[in-house]
């Protein structure tokens, strides 16, 4: 049969569901291709806009290679419900879902200005506010999973988008395309593949490097990785073995920030040696994580003003508040040492 016209060229493909590339001016439910921007694994990312109001958007579309693999569109329109489940400011926003003319399903994401924390890593590492802003940030989105019972299980730099508003920095966690999603009981439901390593092993806690049950503390954890990497432009552990990079962290615990970079502040040390402990249960919760951060801030920016730190610090410490004014004052004396910790740059 031979094809002469565009229409009749819909109209097979919509017949006989024969797989496709999307290209410029091509309709996607009511938005419009502009171009390809980004390639996956198992999707690609497009800029598109609708044609009457001119609305941008990002469409997401399981990729060919990977359409014919058992279970991936379940997995992709499991990944596009757990987004929408947590309803965060700090998560993408997912607000529409369908299938294109060859049967691949999609769905439609807002579209974010600016660059990952992967293109921002590049330059190389961060001053300590923007460290604090993003990870306090991350907080929120994480702790928002984590209320619906969703842990990420791929928190790393390529995952987190630092959205350019203008004003101040707005961050925004991505992809939950491999998370795991249980019920209130705790079992999970999501579906996975038996004997595939899911996830990033760079940004594995231990658990996972050990193949073990993981939960929110996962997470945690690799916001310590993030945190480490943020404040001094390279990972705890590294080098182009994974299966030696997980040993590593399952048998021991990474070089102090502090001896990488004398400068440090002591308060931003002992938080990211804290996120890194091997095991779970001695991790810090996001709450006191948000906690330490905003003491973190106050006594680099302002340390002759304690009341506010100290109830801070009342909270983190379950609410001891001789204890807690003691230990503001010994980490006020600490950071007073190291001058002006944020305006230092660190090689990269």
């Amino acid at each position: 049969m031979q094809i002469a016209t565009r229409n009749q060229d819909v109209t097979a493909r919509t017949l006989y569901r024969e797989p496709f590339e999307l290209v410029s001016g091509e309709m996607v439910g009511e938005y419009q291709i502009v171009a390809l921007v980004a390639q996956g694994g198992m999707a690609d990312v497009y800029e598109a806009t609708h044609p009457i109001i001119g609305k941008r958007v990002a469409i997401k579309v399981l990729r060919l290679a990977g359409s014919h693999e058992k279970g991936a569109a379940d997995r992709f329109e499991e990944e596009a419900s757990t987004a929408i489940r947590i309803n965060s400011r700090n998560v993408v926003d997912i607000f529409g879902y369908g299938e294109i003319l060859d049967g691949r399903p999609y769905f439609i994401m807002e579209w974010l200005e600016g660059e990952t924390l992967a293109d921002r890593l590049s330059r190389g590492p961060l001053i300590i506010e923007e460290v604090a802003s993003v990870l306090e940030q991350l907080t929120f989105a994480l702790e928002a999973a984590h209320r619906n019972h969703i842990v990420h299980r791929d928190l790393k730099p390529d995952n987190v988008f630092l959205l350019d508003t203008g004003e101040q920095r707005v961050v925004k966690l991505l992809d939950f395309g491999i998370a795991q999603v249980s019920d209130a009981k705790g079992d999970c439901k999501r579906r996975t593949k038996s004997g595939v390593v899911l996830g990033t092993p760079h940004y594995f806690s231990p658990e996972q490097s050990l193949g073990m049950k993981v939960g929110p503390e996962s997470d945690v954890y690799a916001l310590g990785l993030l945190a480490y990497e943020m404040t001094l432009g390279q990972a705890p552990f590294d080098g182009s073995d994974l299966i030696d990079v997980a040993a590593a962290r399952v048998v021991a615990p990474p070089p102090e920030p502090s001896s990488v970079w004398a400068e440090v502040p002591p308060l931003l040390n002992r938080l990211i040696m804290d996120l890194l402990a091997r095991k779970p249960q001695e991790r810090p919760t996001l709450r006191e994580v948000r906690d330490r951060l905003r003491m973190l801030v106050h006594l680099t920016q302002a340390p002759g003003d304690l009341p506010e730190i100290i109830d801070l610090a009342a909270r983190m410490l379950r609410h001891r508040p001789h204890s807690s004014q003691a230990y503001v004052r010994t980490e006020r004396t600490r950071v007073l040492a190291c001058p002006a910790p944020r305006r230092s740059v660190r090689k990269s």
